[in-house]
């Protein structure tokens, strides 16, 4: 099959860290159940059993299939399950790298940029929940973590605490855990990385009657040397919940993000949205990418989009544990325009956006549909995008189309804890800043959190770019 030449470098969300020293480094060996309840409604009565994004969906992959059969009568993904060829152990996202794809024979860019996307998309995702195992086990643990025990309040009304490690300050945080007839109805927590410093990050889960809502707003920046940047991310999580698990879930991820690294300059935004059913990954995505710099003795500027629909085979040796979670088999459609413009001398994004026809002026343009099928267990290869493909019936008759401008992502009003004021406005507001010390006893409750919702970057970004260049 003739190789497909997909412009965009990665369908990723900007390296992304939401840390505070070793506290946003560790976590709660207690997942929220996947097995379901055997009643309706919310029954969530702690932290621990609070559902978050990474929580898996209940429920049969049946259910999915006969959603699918409903619009797509010929259920082509549900012979792939009872012809036994769907993939048994897929690649692992947490240590997913370039190496497999570039081994394989037939190589499959869309399967590549599936699982980036994935990836980052699930490291994203597990932030929220690593934060809240944090939290938890702090709760749970109070006299290691230097507090009385009680002293942290779970009534609605907020708890402050700087995190002290080592001597070091290396943050505050301010939380409440609101409960209704003794169940869980809201959780929110506000973050500070310095004192006085910058609000960085705010999470909010709310619980009504069956409907789950999970919101997570980051704004990050950084700078080392000659390399700096930002990003800005709003990531949102909806489902239905029965009991203490989720029966449905769809989490959907704005971001923006601007960076000079070496010498090149980029910026960026985008979209993604993914459903999660039991035994499938469903991914509608939107990425704009433009920059400027130098390949070898050349300058070059470019601009990117790429819109992305597809259907990929879910797996997971341990549900709910984040480091076993993978992606098998799949489809995938895209919609790429790009243009590149290169010279002697420095080029602007409006020169490359000028450039019309491919090859005139030093100009590459792109504007095509593509789409991919591939195979997900041991080197991932492309099979033809075919009736034999795993989602090809949904894949195929969908075109891409999700759209998303600029963002401007910022902290609303009852998002914003002022963290130049904690000591000041706070304390004449008559608020108690406790302090969470982390020693030891403290540290290996925490890192169990790691191991249940830790994703690390094993495996590095996988920069999928490099299947064109090296075929």
């Amino acid at each position: 099959m003739k190789r497909k030449q997909f412009l965009i470098s990665s369908l990723s969300l900007a390296s992304f860290i939401f840390s505070m020293g070793a506290f946003y480094g560790c976590s709660d060996d207690s997942a929220p159940a996947a097995a379901a309840s055997s009643s309706s409604g919310n029954q969530v009565t702690s932290l621990a059993q609070l559902p978050g994004a990474t929580t898996p969906v209940n429920g049969t992959y049946a259910d999915f299939l006969r959603s699918l059969d409903t619009i797509y009568p010929d259920g082509y993904i549900e012979h792939d399950y009872a012809e036994g060829k769907a993939a048994t152990t897929g690649q692992v996202l947490s240590a997913a790298s370039i190496t497999p794809f570039s081994s394989a024979t037939a190589k499959t860019r869309g399967g590549c940029e599936a699982v980036a996307l994935l990836k980052e998309s699930y490291s994203l995702a597990a932030q929220p929940d690593k934060i809240k195992c944090y939290i938890g086990k702090i709760e749970a643990n109070q006299t290691a973590a230097g507090l009385t025990s009680g002293q942290l309040k779970t009534d609605g009304t907020y708890n402050y605490f700087t995190v002290v490690e080592n001597g070091n300050t290396a943050g505050q945080i301010k939380f409440k855990l609101t409960k209704s007839g003794g169940v869980v109805t809201n959780f929110e927590m506000f973050e500070c990385m310095n004192t006085p410093g910058t609000q960085s990050g705010y999470i909010s889960t709310t619980i009504s009657g069956t409907t789950f809502a999970m919101s997570m707003k980051n704004l990050h920046s950084y700078s080392s040397g000659s390399n700096s940047g930002t990003y800005r991310g709003d990531f949102t999580v909806s489902g239905t919940l029965s009991g203490t698990s989720l029966t449905s879930k769809q989490f959907t991820s704005i971001f923006e993000n601007s960076g000079t690294f070496s010498g090149n300059t980029n910026s960026g935004y985008g979209k993604v949205v993914v459903d999660e059913y039991a035994s499938t990954f469903k991914i509608n995505a939107y990425n704009h990418f433009e920059g400027t710099g130098i390949w070898g003795s050349n300058y070059f500027a470019n601009s990117q989009n790429a819109t992305i629909f597809g259907v990929v085979q879910l797996l997971n040796a341990t549900p709910g544990k984040m480091s076993t979670l993978a992606a098998g088999d799949g489809s995938l459609k895209a919609i790429l325009v790009g243009k590149n413009k290169s010279g002697t001398s420095a080029v602007t994004v409006s020169e490359a956006n000028a450039c019309v026809t491919n090859g005139v002026g030093n100009c590459w343009v792109q504007d095509e549909t593509v789409s991919d099928a591939w195979t997900g267990d041991g080197n991932p290869a492309e099979i033809t995008f075919n009736s034999s493909a795993y989602g090809y019936t949904e894949v195929n008759a969908t075109t891409p189309s999700l759209t998303q401008s600029d963002p401007t992502i910022t902290f609303g009003t009852s998002e914003t804890w002022d963290c130049s004021t904690i000591a000041t406005a706070d304390a004449a507001a008559g608020v108690t800043m406790l302090t969470v010390t982390l020693g030891s006893t403290l540290q290996t409750e925490l890192a169990s959190c790691d191991t249940l919702y830790g994703f690390g970057e094993q495996g590095g970004r996988i920069e999928c770019w490099q299947l064109d260049r090296n075929n």
